[in-house]
Formats: structure tokens, C-alpha cells, sequence
């Protein structure tokens, strides 16, 4: 584990420099077999690597909602009660909605306000970002039979992790760490059947809406006419899972380099991703994209370099954490 400030005393009087504050937001995104009633596992990975790495407020995406955990100052490392909490955590498809989870920690470091600080957001992830929370309210077809929707009609549209169906809408907001939200409908969509999860996964979602989304709730572009060009190609107009999870992915590009382009906070991502998990793996192009690492074939020199590491199983977890971990504590010297 790493201990900052254990160091030995000094026989001579040393002038300590200032260090900037560091306001690091860990987000993994759970997924599968991070945490859950479909853990194969048993624990998140997170858990057994146990968060050395404490944020000043944690973001924990549960799939398509983001949780938030007590504050905490970076100086508390070791930290007994996370593990604890992120075990609460269910899920009730796996479903992965990165673009929000990675918005939300950018919110946080914008509530901060902290210029001069070390701002770094840590993406935690084990699949696609193939979930994407948007208003639907312009895209209901007439079919659908919807008599009492309420603008903006905000819900969740997603793939499986097998990229076999697509299901929705469903609500974004999780009520407690153990609320599976993809079993309510979204709650502007006054209950209609056609367009919403009620009790379970509506996969015929696909017929009753004219398209998806442009941009997500964020304003992050799911086809590439936003801050960046589309990471993946989609065509908006058709509704399958390919689709669904390629509109996910853009929007979680875009949001990135979006926050990249703070001039003011600075932010600075760092990824991390799991293998060897059911359905598709993280992508490993994107994550790296995502972060502007050096290494990365998309770098921006202008934008704050962050560092993508993969972890090829459960069991490199703990050291993809502490390379993550040395990074940040190297830029607050």
C-alpha cells in the first residue's frame, strides 16, 4: 500500500514546498463482473485490490446510474468502508454507461473549483459503454401509442453486453447502492408499455422510436458532431444493439475531450480496464484515446496527457491501480 508522508526525519531543517491539492474522482463503471447479483467473480475487482487511491468524492457508476459515496480527503488511503459499499451495489443486466460516469466526476471537480489543484478524474472499466441516458421525447413514434409524456422524457437506452438486443427506457436515477433501476420505466414516459422497462427488460423498444439521440443528457455528441469526430461510425436512424453501443462509445469519447479542453481546471483521465469478463471487453483504442496517453495514436499535445492501463485479468488489478496511483501522487510534488 502506499503511505505519503511516512517518510524518515531529516537531521537538518528542510523547507517543504507547497503542494497543489489533489482531487482525483475514481469512476469505475460497474458492470457484470465488477460487482452484482452477476458477478462471476464474487467481488468487484476494485474490492480485492481494495481503493489506495481515495477520491475527494467517489462516483461509482452502477451501469446506466451513477452513485455517489462520502466524501473523502486523498489522504485517507486504505479505506475498509468502500469495499463495503461498492459490494451494495447491484445491477440487473450489466449494462455500462461510461459517458455519464466520467460527466459526473467532471461536474464534481467543476463544484470544486480549483484551478491550481491536481484535478484528475480514473476511469474504472470492464466493457463498452453501451448505455446512453438522452431526452427520447422528439423520437417517440406515433405507434408507440404514448398519450402522456412528459418533456424531456429522460431515460436510458441500452445493449446487452453481447450486443443482442437493445432495451429501454428506463429510469436513470438510483433511489440507494442497491436499486436496480432498469426494472422502472423512465419517469416522464407515463408508464407506456411500449417505450419502457416495467419489471423487466422491454426489448421491443426499437419498434415504437423513430431514432436515437444526437447527444446524450450531457450534451455529448453520439455521432461525432460534437467536440470530436465519431470514434465509430452509427447510423442514428437505425435502432439495433451495434448502434446503440457505437452511440455510447462516441458519447464517451466526446465527454472526454470535452473535459480535456477545460483550460482552466485542467483536468487530467486515467483509465483502467478489465479483461477476461463475459461479453465484450473494454476497448482498449478508445480507453487510451479517452485518457491522451502519450502512447495513444490520437495524443492531442495540447490537451493534458493522462495514462491507459489494462489489466488482462482480476489478478493484475492491484498493480494497475499503483501505476495510476504513482502517477498522480508524482504530479503533486
Amino acid at each position: 500500500m502506499i503511505h505519503p508522508g511516512h517518510s524518515r526525519p531529516r537531521c537538518r531543517p528542510q523547507h517543504k514546498r507547497e503542494q497543489p491539492e489533489q482531487f482525483p474522482e475514481l469512476v469505475p463503471d460497474q458492470q457484470t463482473t465488477q460487482g452484482g447479483s452477476h458477478s462471476r467473480h464474487g467481488k468487484p475487482g476494485v474490492t480485492q485490490t481494495r481503493l489506495f487511491t481515495a477520491p475527494r468524492r467517489g462516483w461509482f457508476e452502477q451501469g446506466h446510474q451513477t452513485t455517489r459515496l462520502r466524501p473523502q480527503r486523498l489522504n485517507q488511503y486504505d479505506r475498509p468502508g468502500d469495499p463495503t459499499l461498492i459490494n451494495q451495489i447491484t445491477t440487473y443486466n450489466g449494462g455500462t454507461n461510461t459517458a455519464s460516469a466520467i460527466w459526473d466526476a467532471y461536474q464534481q471537480l467543476q463544484i470544486l473549483n480549483q484551478p491550481g489543484a491536481v484535478n484528475v478524474i480514473v476511469v474504472f472499466t470492464d466493457g463498452l459503454a453501451n448505455n446512453t441516458t438522452a431526452s427520447f421525447i422528439s423520437l417517440v413514434s406515433p405507434s408507440a401509442g404514448c398519450s402522456s409524456l412528459t418533456n424531456p422524457l429522460t431515460g436510458v437506452i441500452g445493449s446487452d453486453t453481447g450486443e443482442t438486443v437493445v432495451f429501454g427506457l428506463f429510469d436513470p436515477t438510483a433511489q440507494s447502492l442497491n436499486d436496480p433501476t432498469e426494472l422502472r420505466p423512465a419517469p416522464q414516459s407515463g408508464g407506456c408499455a411500449n417505450i419502457s422497462n416495467n419489471g423487466g427488460l422491454n426489448t421491443n423498444i426499437g419498434a415504437y422510436l423513430t431514432g436515437l439521440p444526437s447527444m446524450d443528457v450531457n450534451g455529448n455528441s453520439t455521432n461525432g458532431t460534437g467536440s470530436i469526430g465519431a470514434y465509430k461510425p452509427v447510423n442514428l436512424s437505425l435502432i439495433n444493439p451495434v448502434s446503440v453501443t457505437n452511440a455510447g462509445l462516441n458519447a464517451f469519447d466526446d465527454a472526454a475531450n470535452r473535459i480535456r479542453s477545460d483550460t482552466t481546471l485542467r483536468p487530467q483521465i486515467y483509465a483502467i480496464g478489465l479483461g477476461n469478463n463475459p461479453g465484450l471487453p473494454p476497448d482498449q483504442v478508445l480507453l487510451a484515446r479517452v485518457a491522451n496517453d502519450p502512447g495513444s495514436a490520437y495524443f492531442n499535445s495540447a490537451q493534458p496527457a493522462g495514462l491507459f492501463v489494462f489489466s488482462p485479468t482480476i489478478a493484475q488489478l492491484h498493480s494497475a491501480f499503483l501505476r495510476v496511483a504513482s502517477q498522480v501522487l508524482r504530479l503533486s510534488r
